[in-house]
Parts: C-alpha cells; sequence; structure tokens
C-alpha cells in the first residue's frame, strides 16, 4: 500500500556546470535557469559565446535521434549562439522602445515567420540560402513568445529556440504540463493558441509508450503560430502587458463567442487604432480565420508600416549581418563559420551611404494609403546601428566620423546636415529621437 511514483526519478541530480564538462569545446561560464525539463546555461565555445539548453536522459527507452545536435551517454545538449537581450528583456530596458522601434519589431516579426513558415513572399536573399537546406518543408516554431525573440543592440531581430521537441497539444484540465513545457520562467503568461488546449482524456497521454511521444508536435499549425504572434504584439504594443495567462487562455477557450469576442475587444482597446482590426484576427478563437503571416503583411503592411521598411531599409540593415563563410545545404552539416563586418566599417558605409539614407528617409509615399506615415522618424533605427557599433570602434578615422555625426545632429537641428534635414519638428522631439541612446555612448567613448 501506499503512494507509486509514475515517472522515473535520476538517481542523482547534478548541477548543469557537471553536464556541460562533457562536451570538451565548451567551457561552462554560468547557470541561466534550471527546472525539471531543462537547464539552461552559458558557455564559452570555440567559435564564441553560446548558450545551451540542456536535457536530462531521465528514461534510457526514448530517443533523442531525431534531436540529435551534442550527445552524451547522460543527456542532449541543444546549442546556439549567445545574445545577451530578448524581446522580453528589451522591453523593460531603459531607453524604452519608442513608436517607430516598436513597428520596426513588428514589421521583423512577420517577415521571419514567413520565411519560417516558408510562405511565398518577398523576402531578403539570405533567407533564400536556408531554403536549400530546409528543402521546402514547412517548419513550426511551435513555442513564440516574447523571450524566444532576440534583440540586439541595433534593433534587428532573430527568431530563436524552436520548439520541435514539445507537444503541440497539452491537457487543459493539468496545469503541471503547461508549467513544465512552456513556462519555465514561471511568469504564467501563455502564447499559445486555445486549440492546443484540449482535456487529458482526449489526449490520452498515460497510455502512449516512450517511443510514441516522438511525433507530439506533428500537429503543429501555422496557425498556431500565428496566435502567439499575436500575443507578442499586443505585448510589444502595450509595453509588457502580456494579453492571456493560463488561466485566461481556458476561460477563452471555454466561454461563448459573445464574451470571447468581448475578451479579445477590451484587448484592442490597449492597442494603437491601426493596429486593432489585424491583432483580433491573429486572436481568433478559430484558427480558420487567422490569416497567414505573409496575408497579414501584404494586406497591413500599407497602412502600418513606413514604405521604407520595405523598400528599403530591411535590406540595407541586413548587410549588416554577419554572413556564412561557408554555406552548406547539407542539413547533417551545416556551416557554422560566420564573419561579421568589423565596426569600423559598419561606420565608414554608414558615411558614404549617408546621402542615399537622407533621400530615402524625405521620399513621399507614392500609395494613397501611406502618404499619412511619417517615414523621417525611421532615422532613429539608422541611429540605433550607429550607436551599437561605438563602442567597439578601433580606427581614429571611424572615431572622428562618429564625433563628426554627434557634432552635426547636436549643433546644427534645422540645417540641411545629416538627420535634421527636412524635420519640421520641434528641438525636443528631435532630441528624443536622435540622443535617446546616442549621448549616453559617447559620454563614455568621448570623455
Amino acid at each position: 500500500m501506499g503512494n507509486v511514483l509514475s515517472a522515473s526519478i535520476p538517481s542523482q541530480i547534478l548541477p548543469v556546470e557537471a553536464y556541460v564538462c562533457d562536451i570538451s569545446e565548451m567551457e561552462f561560464v554560468q547557470s541561466m535557469g534550471s527546472t525539471r525539463f531543462m537547464k539552461v546555461a552559458r558557455v564559452e565555445h570555440v567559435e564564441g559565446a553560446a548558450l545551451v539548453k540542456v536535457f536530462l536522459l531521465h528514461d534510457q527507452s526514448f530517443s533523442i535521434e531525431p534531436y540529435r545536435d551534442q550527445l552524451t551517454p547522460r543527456c542532449a545538449i541543444l546549442s546556439r549562439s549567445f545574445q545577451k537581450q530578448t524581446l522580453y528583456d528589451r522591453l523593460s530596458t531603459r531607453p524604452f522602445l519608442i513608436e517607430i522601434e516598436k513597428k520596426w519589431i513588428a514589421f521583423q516579426l512577420f517577415k521571419q515567420l514567413c520565411f519560417v513558415h516558408m510562405e511565398d513572399c518577398d523576402i531578403t536573399s539570405y533567407l533564400f540560402k536556408a531554403l536549400a537546406q530546409c528543402e521546402a518543408v514547412e517548419v513550426c516554431h511551435g513555442d513564440l513568445k516574447t523571450q524566444n525573440v532576440l534583440i540586439s543592440s541595433s534593433n534587428w531581430v532573430q527568431v530563436t529556440d524552436f520548439a520541435s521537441f514539445k507537444p503541440a497539444t497539452i491537457p487543459s484540465d493539468d496545469p503541471s504540463y503547461f508549467t513544465f513545457f512552456f513556462d519555465t520562467s514561471r511568469r504564467m503568461s501563455c502564447y499559445l493558441a486555445p486549440e492546443r488546449l484540449q482535456p487529458s482524456q482526449e489526449l490520452n497521454l498515460y497510455s502512449k509508450l516512450p517511443g510514441e511521444f516522438l511525433d507530439v508536435s506533428k500537429d503543429l499549425t501555422h496557425a498556431m503560430d500565428i496566435f502567439s504572434l499575436g500575443c507578442i504584439l499586443v505585448e510589444l504594443f502595450t509595453d509588457g502587458q502580456c494579453p492571456f495567462t493560463h488561466e485566461q487562455l481556458i476561460k477563452f477557450k471555454h466561454a461563448s463567442d459573445s464574451d470571447a469576442q468581448l475578451i479579445v475587444q477590451s484587448i484592442q482597446e490597449q492597442l494603437p487604432k491601426e493596429m486593432r482590426r489585424m491583432v483580433g484576427l491573429m486572436l481568433s478563437r478559430n484558427p480558420a480565420k487567422r490569416p497567414r503571416a505573409s496575408q497579414l503583411l501584404q494586406k497591413y503592411a500599407p497602412t502600418l508600416f513606413p514604405p521604407i521598411f520595405e523598400q528599403f531599409l530591411y535590406n540595407y540593415m541586413n548587410a549588416f549581418r554577419p554572413k556564412c563563410l561557408q554555406p552548406s545545404v547539407s542539413l547533417e552539416e551545416p556551416s557554422q563559420s560566420l564573419i561579421a563586418m568589423d565596426s569600423d566599417d559598419v561606420i565608414t558605409k554608414l558615411a558614404s551611404d549617408l546621402d542615399v539614407i537622407l533621400a530615402k528617409l524625405n521620399e513621399r509615399p507614392q500609395n494613397d494609403s501611406c502618404k499619412e506615415i511619417d517615414q523621417r522618424s525611421a532615422a532613429v533605427l539608422v541611429i540605433s546601428l550607429l550607436t551599437s557599433n561605438m563602442r567597439a570602434l578601433k580606427s581614429l578615422t571611424a572615431k572622428l566620423v562618429c564625433t563628426v555625426f554627434m557634432n552635426f545632429s547636436n549643433h546644427t537641428l534645422y540645417s540641411e546636415r545629416w538627420i535634421a534635414t527636412g524635420f519640421k519638428i520641434d528641438v525636443n522631439n528631435l532630441f528624443v529621437v536622435t540622443f535617446k541612446s546616442l549621448l549616453l555612448f559617447t559620454q563614455k567613448n568621448f570623455p
């Protein structure tokens, strides 16, 4: 008589560094979090700083071969390059994001989701190299949330940590599954689509053998990712307010149609007017009513985003991203060698392209639906690229160029020089746009 444990427990619980040391190319730096599902650590790899996720092998009958990246006799380790800040972190970090930066982040999220879903849209050349690896196989992310969106100091967005090893559906009447798989940060915020929560008796989880869990994510759909992206946009444009907790999502799932519509309307009221219709569609309870990312971009981008995003800025900013030295089309042996543009080269290129940038910023949209959008505020995105490279400058020439940029914007607010060209706004607003980050960095780099 007595309680019987239904799950195996490891005979010895070790800290994450004990598992990382199994990989000779990695050196443990610090733990970033630990749960029953996985352990996260920052490490130094032979190719640079990296982040690793460690999954313990409690059940030896469970095959991890489909998900293999790094294997040891005791655990499986997934690794990626380390990046300091996620979108969740950035929303609470000064200087806070302004409207044009939020729209730029949202635009990039749509573009990247189009790529992930292999949708037919005009995406930049670096994405087509990845298409050769994927070979037209559609992929769903499965766990889109602000913690899985990385953002650089220049506001470039990367969607990361694809969750092909997490189940497509979990029991709605057993919150331990949600906590175990999707709430490792213990925020209780829920980005899952309502159809991913099903009664446990319908899922029949407890009768499955370990090997049958290999296809737990096969039922993931693009509509599920669209709902998650809608939650991210709500959090982005409300400065960190996640629309649903796990409990609230269950109530939303089981509410009547009228009550569910009221819930969506209450969320929409917190958003800018131009975003409400689109986000309302993305948060629809009916997956069939959620448009695909490319459809949303095609329909709503002209009224939401400045045309300069699509016509110039996205491709231009992509030119500064690290590039593969030897691109590979092999899924088994993907290329890991990257070459990044030196900070001095970034500043030099910005200086040489200054006339082109100014011309693009001052272009008047030709489309009637875009005429009310002022593109000139996008100058702050170029400022972010400039300031993100200032600390790493080595050559005197590049430092002088930055100093000239600073002086032009500081002393000639209404001249025809640099970003002040054609700006018909007051000094205080221009200060916010131009110096939001610039002065904080220049004071440290140019005392």
